[in-house]
């Protein structure tokens, strides 16, 4: 069994079995990975808290011939300013909605994953503006090889991230405010 030891961003987490995980991850060298945590919801599990979403984490990774396992980790920042106020947390998991349905596996892109890590920063700090997150987002868009979002006829940055991955962002509407020259 193949291993290795990665950062990553926790995306999302769907439990499974009596006592798994099934966590989506963003790495800067294997992009979005889709791995098992195995006993991580047991009551004596020390690893539960690391693998909740928003949080930047290091972990082991163990290759296998189905999914990966990722076992030991260690925390490295979670953002807790963010996820103190209810409207900073809805806007932290939009960005991670956001960054699942963008980013593809097995794609390294160090730059996209330190702008994820940036934005969820930006985030957890008082002093944050709208239009900044915004810029950001537009940034890794356009880094991503997608057209600048002030050149499309979109109202929002959300609904021109909805246009790309083809669904609507089930998350809430942060990033919807629209363009101040448009009328609603």
């Amino acid at each position: 069994m193949q291993g290795w030891t990665t950062e990553a961003v926790v995306l999302k987490r769907v439990n499974v079995g009596e006592a798994d995980r099934v966590i989506t991850l963003l790495t800067p060298d294997s992009g979005k990975l889709v791995g098992v945590a195995k006993g991580i919801r047991k009551p004596n599990s020390g690893q539960a808290a690391y693998f909740e979403p928003g949080n930047h984490i290091v972990l082991s990774i163990h290759q296998t011939k189905s999914l990966p396992i990722f076992a030991q980790s260690r925390l490295v920042n979670q953002f807790s300013a963010a996820k103190t106020k209810l409207q900073r947390l809805k806007q932290v998991f939009e960005i991670l909605e956001l960054a699942d349905l963008l980013f593809v596996e097995d794609n390294q892109d160090v730059e996209a994953f330190d702008s994820i890590i940036r934005i969820l920063e930006r985030l957890d700090t008082d002093h944050i503006s709208l239009s900044d997150i915004q810029e950001r987002l537009n940034q890794l868009l356009i880094h991503l090889g997608y057209q600048d979002w002030h050149q499309t006829a979109h109202r929002s940055i959300l609904d021109y991230a909805s246009s790309l991955v083809e669904r609507p962002v089930r998350s809430y509407d942060f990033l919807s405010v629209e363009k101040k020259d448009m009328v609603k």
